[in-house]
């Protein structure tokens, strides 16, 4: 008998706010559609509650959801949709099993002039992002999440995504008597009952964790998968008719299923409250993989005056050989070209030089990362995808020893426990003296704590390492308190728990904190009585046969759990963890970003808390940042740093000069730029309505060198007491002096052809002396030390500014030099080393090390990567967001 399955899926996408960032005044529509490419057809239709009267109201034109039209005045505006779409996945494809959908969302960003009427047929296409929804058929998928368009239209859109199975058609292709009861009908049977259990679960278990929001307690009886699971089987077993059997539990199922997504929407479809605790555990699982390939050192600037070659090349080899970013999960709800993926990462590695050895500790040494192996005796630990279990250990005292963990060299994996008050198991595991009620298997065991040495803000860091144990060979006593995963009621669950997994796999973080308590009689008789399909389960199970299925039904779920197991995120992890090992064996002695148990200072983009912050930061004093551009650039070069940090830090009074007046000076003395600037500055800050307390710079290529030629001239006395931070991002500190050969020839044919000055500086060809050249009078003059905060940024890749320039290194090709230039190439490195040494503002140096992610043919000439700095959205978010971001505060 061939036998054929249909699911069904229902996405509710929720348009909730749109957030201009830096947009031209006018009108804006958000639309949305299924990608061309996308197999199946998706239904889409208004939800008629969020239809108002008039002429602005969502609805839906040729299968694509519009948005309310919002009118855009000025920058920083946020404006309410709340416009609620329903979309219907209907597999009519004929699939053997149930598997995972992948569904591909067009989310588009369309423009009015504002001296036009809204009238739809006039809008303009501006830009466009990927939206991808991973709908799995055994658990439900729910987020609220920031999608951003591009630079050029830096904006956002604020979305609720609730996503689930709720139904299947099963059929068979003949019609006729049934046949006898064959493995391939069980088989079906098995897979289908399973899958819809599972996601029965899946809805319950977000209900329950999220009840505590509600304005009334909710009493929900706990499903046992593995119970009815089992007592189907025996049905289907016994029954005369099985394939009659199969579509009443296929029927009975879809109806409790739908009923459930149903209820759930209602609960939680409109709730404020929810959208912010979606949005802070959303947020942490992104932080976290942003955060990936993101390395750290400190030490102190003494360093500095001993030079050597840097070793961090090395460092990125390993990462690429070891081939752990390509096991790197995405998220359910995942943005391409937005969201980090194995396919844009960027990886960086920061060395940070404190002003003083003070905060340092000398005793802080890195232990040796033990590898988790994947193997047959750990194979069956189960990683919970939706956070149903917490990183809890009960003490002898029967008190629960919560450990927040930092992720990579600590992680866990979970096994489904209930409260002991109820004796049946999520999946139908026996209660017994060998198995922990929140089993969890724990890498590494020696514990040792540091104090951060990043100045500004530091923080504790908690490193764990423990060895590899089995915890399903260590006994614990019975305990009246413990974690369920949303099986039993839930008290005291507070919304703000912080994520610590290294990637939090599903839709929830793995280590939520929920308390579970047995309900007390008082508690039950006021508690809120939901539909009676809710209280009672569909399916009946008769008392004579319980126990006789319940012993059958031990080992049958186990292995079920077993299935469950997410072997592609142990292997991520086990490859990380050899990665990290290799990195020490070659000499690396630093830390991971994402080994972090959260991200310092972090707030999730357009939360309350940004809200808040905003609406404080007048009272604060202002902060002048001034962007000055490289060789031929523009303006709006910069414009995607001035965005991000824009967001990053709501709660700074930042103020922003996009520096113009050298757009078509470039290629002129780098002095008279320079005066330029200063010009430009000081016309500027007359302008203001207060003058700032303080001003940064963040200057690309030939930019970074005008900026310190800026800082010696004597109109810039005034405000050297006000200078906060410089970031420069692969500018020539040190000349373009021992680059390529290839990258020589062209910089000589540049100068041919352009007579440039700039480039005669550059190359200290423009005087015959060395110790005469702008270049070295340039070293002389202190300007690192006049700033707080320096942060340089490059990378071996680039062929127009060698790396070692940039970041102010010595490179191979000076130390073998026995000539003058090599000699005035370590006095150049010397004197600037020595300013930031002695500096009365106590300079904190940083340098970024960066392994940009530009296919192989596109290094050829070099200009993607030099550029790749200011064009890559995902590699500036990811700098800024993680590390640079907090030098601007």
């Amino acid at each position: 008998m061939r036998l054929e399955i249909f699911p069904t899926f229902q996405i509710q996408i929720s348009l909730d706010e749109f957030h201009s960032v830096d947009l031209v005044h006018g009108y804006y529509q958000i639309r949305f559609r299924s990608k061309a490419t996308f197999p199946y057809q998706l239904h889409v239709y208004c939800e008629p509650s969020t239809v108002g009267g008039g002429d602005n109201r969502p609805c839906v034109v040729n299968a694509a959801g519009i948005s309310k039209t919002v009118k855009v005045a000025f920058s920083e505006q946020s404006c309410e949709l709340n416009d609620i779409f329903k979309c219907t996945l209907n597999i009519h494809k004929r699939v053997d099993k149930l598997e995972s959908v992948l569904v591909e969302l067009q989310v588009e960003l369309w423009y009015l002039d504002p001296e036009m009427l809204p009238r739809l047929e006039d809008y303009q296409f501006v830009s466009k992002r990927t939206l991808n929804i991973l709908l799995k058929p055994d658990r439900s998928t729910h987020c609220h999440r920031p999608i951003f368009f591009e630079y050029f239209s830096f904006s956002a859109v604020s979305i609720s995504v609730h996503a689930s199975m709720i139904g299947v058609v099963a059929s068979r292709k003949k019609a006729g008597p049934d046949p006898p009861l064959g493995e391939k009908l069980k088989v079906y049977h098995r897979e289908v009952c399973f899958k819809m259990l599972s996601s029965c679960l899946s809805l319950q278990n977000f209900i329950k964790r999220h009840s505590t929001l509600l304005c009334s307690p909710l009493c929900i009886e706990p499903l046992n998968v593995g119970r009815e699971e089992t007592f189907l089987k025996a049905e289907l077993e016994e029954s005369s008719q099985p394939w009659l059997q199969l579509q009443e539990h296929v029927n009975t199922l879809n109806n409790r299923l739908s009923l459930l997504f149903t209820q759930m929407l209602q609960l939680f479809g409109n709730s404020y409250e929810l959208r912010e605790v979606m949005l802070e555990e959303f947020d942490q699982q992104r932080m976290k993989r942003l955060s990936e390939a993101f390395l750290f050192s400190e030490g102190t600037v003494q360093s500095l005056l001993q030079p050597s070659p840097n070793p961090n090349t090395k460092y990125f080899e390993i990462i690429k050989k070891n081939g752990y970013l390509l096991r790197m999960k995405t998220l359910p709800v995942h943005v391409e070209h937005v969201d980090a993926d194995s396919t844009n990462i960027t990886m960086i590695f920061e060395q940070r030089y404190l002003p003083s050895s003070s905060s340092i500790d000398s005793t802080f040494e890195l232990p040796p990362i033990i590898p988790t192996v994947i193997s047959p005796s750990n194979s069956s630990m189960n990683f919970c995808e939706e956070s149903d279990s917490p990183l809890i250990r009960t003490s002898k005292g029967g008190q629960n020893s919560i450990n927040r963990r930092s992720s990579g060299s600590n992680f866990a994996f979970c096994l489904p426990s209930t409260c002991t008050g109820d004796k049946e198991e999520a999946y139908g595991i026996p209660e017994s003296e060998d198995i922990i009620k929140s089993d969890f298997l724990v890498v590494n065991n020696d514990r040792l704590t540091k104090r951060r040495m990043t100045d500004p803000g530091s923080t504790q860091i908690k490193i764990e390492i423990e060895e590899v144990t089995n915890p399903l060979n260590k006994k614990s006593p019975k305990q009246s308190i413990c974690y369920s995963p949303g099986l039993s009621p839930v008290a005291g669950f507070g919304p703000k728990a912080k994520s610590t997994s290294n990637i939090s796999n599903g839709e929830e973080e793995m280590d939520k904190v929920i308390q579970c308590q047995s309900p007390s009689p008082s508690t039950s008789s006021e508690s809120f009585e939901m539909e009676q399909q809710f209280q009672k389960s569909p399916i009946k199970f008769p008392t004579p046969r319980r126990a006789a299925i319940s012993e059958r039904s031990n080992s049958y779920s186990t292995d079920r759990i077993m299935e469950q197991l997410d072997k592609d995120f142990v292997a991520f992890v086990h490859q990380k963890e050899l990665c990290k090992q290799k990195l020490y064996q070659t000499g690396f002695r630093g830390c991971f970003y994402s080994d972090m148990s959260y991200i310092s200072d972090h707030i999730p983009y357009f939360s309350n808390a940004t809200k808040d912050a905003i609406e404080q930061r007048r009272f604060v004093d202002s902060h002048l940042i001034v962007f000055v551009h490289g060789l031929e650039g523009t303006s709006e070069d910069l414009s995607a740093y001035r965005n991000f940090l824009r967001i990053s830090l709501p709660a700074a009074h930042l103020t922003f000069l996009m520096s113009e007046v050298n757009q078509t000076e470039t290629w002129t003395d780098v002095k008279g730029m320079a005066q330029n600037l200063l010009e430009e500055i000081q016309k500027h800050v007359s302008k203001m309505p207060r003058p700032p307390t303080k001003i940064s710079f963040l200057a690309h290529s030939l930019g970074g060198l005008i900026v310190r030629t800026l800082c010696g001239l004597d109109g810039m006395k005034v405000f050297i007491p006000r200078l906060h931070t410089l970031l420069t991002l692969n500018s020539p500190h040190v000349g373009l002096m021992y680059n390529q050969r290839a990258a020589n020839w062209g910089i000589a044919i540049l100068q041919w052809w352009k007579q440039s000055v700039s480039i005669e500086q550059l190359t200290m060809k423009d005087a015959a002396n060395f110790r005469d050249s702008f270049l070295y009078k340039l070293s002389g003059n202190g300007a690192f030390g006049m700033f707080r905060n320096v942060l340089l940024v490059g990378t071996m890749q680039d062929l127009y500014v060698p790396g070692h320039s940039a970041l102010i290194e010595v490179c191979k090709g000076a130390l073998s030099d026995m000539t003058s230039q090599g000699g005035i190439y370590m006095e150049l490195l010397s004197n600037i080393n020595e300013s930031i040494l002695a500096s009365p503002k106590h300079t904190t140096l940083v340098k970024y090390i960066v392994n940009h992610n530009v296919p192989r043919s596109q290094q050829i000439s070099g200009r993607a990567v030099h550029i790749a700095a200011v064009d890559d959205d995902s590699f500036i978010e990811k700098l800024l967001t993680i590390s640079a971001s907090k030098y601007f505060r």
